[in-house]
This record gives structure tokens, sequence and C-alpha cells, in this order.
């Protein structure tokens, strides 16, 4: 598309959603151009300000979505109309702006892209500075009591780093998105620190927090909050109850904290970090009890997150995790799981983009695995299966690796053979296999969300679940 067409045949309010993404997908040349130059002047030509909306953003490599969730949920509990926004999605666009819990509906998205397409001129956006924005004119228009920010990439200059927040979160520090952050931990930390604000809360959920994070903290005189050394989440005797310890106000603390709904020993650090930036709304006119704050934690639910589903002859897991640090957190979680499920066999599906750390993924991941099917999600983006083979069978043994289907019948196959597999068990009862088989679905939103559609279509779960 040439820049006079462009500007050309633009969609309009009568025009469906379907039509405004697949334009909003081509209208700007770079699908990803970091920079607030173009997106900080459409923000200002919009009729709005989102300084009388309180706005949290959450950056992080790992762990924004569970935070924004934890957020969501204790903040709906204490009684507050909240505005969400968060990428990608894995169903549909609807997932990424939510409205007081519940995902927008397409009039609610097309009046938000009219509005930002008027403000636009001749300005051309990309795909998430669109979105972004268009988020924001959403949460104006329905008059939210806070909004929920998550960072789509890096946060110096990413568009969500134009509003001014009065919280900033930091969930973790890991390598990810190399071609445009680098593999420099602490250069990466320097980029994501930038959403950090002078003299406002800048919480950081990472237990090993890289300097330059710190130091920008510092140099700016943002009010660091870290993990262990200002705030920590910890069980209690019986492991019940988590404890929540404000070191600097024990006041803060909550000596019996809900154990979350969300999975994983790392949903603790991200818990701590929702906890923490509670605190400090409360002290700007929020009200937030106790009994909210359980609530919400229990409440607190995110689709693709060791997200499991039982099925009648097996069991789905599905993650979205797609980095070195992610993949050994589902490590730990699937060895956990083989502690309380014996003799479980686990099979996975994997489909990975090419610009990931897949030697980092696949090694976490390799004691865990018994047999790995290999896939590509329908992007561009996406790893072929034949060089993801390739580097998958430099861990793994060949006989172990299967790669000539798409996730369809992929899933579709190995449900027939755990079935034939259960019929062979029941006429054996030596074979001990009295647990259910684990087919772990992992390695990128595109994956899990291409998976979920085929559970869906095929009754294994319904769309109404996952909201």
């Amino acid at each position: 598309m040439n820049d006079v067409n462009r500007h050309a045949d633009l969609p309009t309010k009568s025009d469906n959603l379907a039509t405004w993404l697949d334009w909003m997908a081509v209208w700007h040349p770079v699908g990803i151009d970091l920079g607030l130059d173009r997106s900080g002047t459409v923000f200002q030509r919009m009729d709005f300000s989102t300084a009388a909306i309180p706005t949290i953003i959450v950056g992080g490599t790992n762990g924004k979505g569970s935070v924004t969730a934890f957020l969501e949920a204790i903040l709906q509990q204490a009684g507050y109309k909240t505005g969400v926004y968060r990428s990608p999605h894995l169903l549909n666009y609807h997932e990424r702006v939510r409205v007081n819990g519940k995902n927008a509906d397409d009039d609610m998205i097309i009046d938000s892209f009219v509005k930002t397409l008027v403000a636009c001129q001749q300005s051309t956006l990309s795909y998430f500075e669109f979105s972004t924005i268009a988020a924001l004119q959403s949460f104006v228009d329905n008059k939210v009591d806070i909004a929920i920010l998550e960072v789509g990439l890096g946060g110096r200059l990413d568009v969500v780093n134009i509003v001014d927040p009065i919280i900033s979160i930091v969930t973790n520090v890991g390598i990810d998105h190399i071609d445009w952050l680098g593999d420099d931990r602490e250069i990466i930390a320097w980029e994501k620190a930038h959403i950090y604000r002078p003299n406002r809360l800048a919480i950081c959920g990472d237990s090993n927090p890289p300097q330059k994070l710190v130091d920008y903290s510092t140099a700016i005189k943002a009010k660091l909050s870290l993990i262990n050394r200002d705030f920590k989440i910890i069980s209690n005797a019986d492991d019940r109850y988590l404890r929540y310890v404000d070191v600097n106000n024990d006041q803060n603390s909550i000596a019996e904290l809900a154990q979350p709904r969300l999975r994983g020993s790392y949903q603790r650090n991200n818990l701590g970090c929702a906890l923490t930036a509670i605190n400090v709304l409360k002290n700007v006119g929020f009200t937030c009890s106790e009994g909210s704050i359980n609530a919400g934690v229990q409440q607190a639910s995110l689709p693709g997150r060791l997200q499991k589903i039982i099925d009648e002859d097996c069991v789905w897991l599905l993650d979205v995790g797609h980095n070195g640090d992610a993949a050994v957190a589902l490590s730990q979680y699937l060895q956990t799981y083989k502690q309380h499920n014996p003799n479980t066999l686990i099979y996975g599906l994997f489909g990975v983009m090419k610009d990931k750390d897949i030697d980092g993924i696949v090694t976490a991941l390799i004691n865990e695995i018994e047999h790995w099917h290999l896939c590509a999600p329908a992007i561009d983006r996406a790893m072929p299966v034949s060089d993801l083979q390739g580097v998958v069978e430099k861990y793994v043994a060949r006989e172990k690796v299967s790669s000539d289907l798409s996730i369809k019948k992929t899933l579709r196959f190995i449900k027939t053979k755990i079935s034939d597999q259960q019929k062979i068990a029941y006429n054996k009862p030596q074979l001990n296999c009295s647990f259910k088989p684990l087919i772990v679905i992992f390695g990128s939103f595109y994956t899990v969300g291409e998976a979920l559609t085929v559970l869906i279509d095929d009754k294994h779960i319904t769309s109404d679940e996952l909201l």
C-alpha cells in the first residue's frame, strides 16, 4: 500500500470490526515502530485527558497479565469500575479492552476507533499504537474509576508510556524480544524502568533487580519498592494461606491471604506487586478492605497461564510462556504436577516465534515432556516446523519428536492416541496408568490461541469459561 492509498478508503463507523482490524494491520508501513512522537501527537489531539483517570502501568518480561488480573479483580471487588488494556489476545480482539470486568463489544471498540482516526489527521499509527489510544478513549467514554495498562514491548518507547501513571510496575526482567531490546539484561531493565515517574511509586517484582533499574529510579527520584526488600509474600505454617508483608509499614500487612486461583509459585511475586500497588491506592482515596482483597485474589483468572482443562481421558494445560524464564517456571510446575500425579505421561505441543530463545525454552523442558509435537501457528513470525525440529532435535531424541501435522490435526491425533492407550491400560492393569495423560500446549500466544479454538470447536471447553 503506497502513501497515497494509506489515506484512501478509510474505514467508517458503518464498517464491521473485522474490516477495521484488517485496515489497522496495513495502514502504517511498519508493523512495530517504537517511539512516542507520532502517538504522542495524536494523544494530544484527543479531546480527553487521562489525568482525570488514575492509571497504573504494568511492564516486565513475564507476569504482566497476572498482575493486571489481580488488580482488576481486587478493585472490582472493592466496588470500582475498572478499565484494562492488555495484549496480545488469544481468541479475539475484544479481550484487549475490558471495562468493569467484561470484554468490550464491537460497538464500543468501533466507536473508539472512529474517534481515534479523526485525531490522527494525516498521521499513521501502527496496529498497537492505534489500539492503545483507542482503548484510552473507551475508558474515558465509559467513565472508569481507574485504568490498568499493560506495556506492549520494552517501556521507554512503548505507546503506553505516553500516559502519566500514578503507579508503575515492572514485574521482572528477562531476555525477550532480542531483535528490539537486545540480549543485555541491564539494558533491557533500563528500557523497562522508563515507565517509572518522579515522586511516584515504582514497584519491581524481580527477586534480582538489575542495577540499571535501581539506578534509573534513583536518578529520577521515583519511590522504588522492591520485592524481598520492601514487601514479600510468604506461606503461613500450614500453607493454607499466604501472608503479605509490608516491611516498612506493618499496618499494610495481611496475616491471612487467600491462595490465588492462578497457578504457579511465581504468582506470589505477581501478587505482591499488585498488593503493594493497592496499598498506595489507599493513600489516594481508594478503599479496599481485606475482604475485597481476598475475594479478588481468589477470583482473578487469566486464560492461557497454566490454564488446566480436565477432559474425560486427559488433562490439557495451556501456557503462553514464550521465553527461557517462562519455560523454567513451566518446568517447575510440571515437576510439582508429576509429584502429585506419578506415572503421568506428558505430551507437548510446541509452536514459537522466530525471534525467541528456542534453545533456552527446550532445555528447560527436556526432562519434563515425554514426546514433542511441533507446530507453526498461522502467523508470518512463526518459526517454520522444519527449522524448529532442527533446534529441538539437538536436545531431544528424534523418535520423541513429531512435526508433520497442523495444530488442529495434532491435537486430534494426540487425543486419539491417548484414547487408544487408555483402552490398553484398562486391559493391562500392570501398566499402572492410573493418572490421565497431560497435554501441555505452550510457546506462544498464537499457539495457545489456535489450540483453544480447536478445543472449543471440539467441545472440550466453552468460550464462556475463558471470560
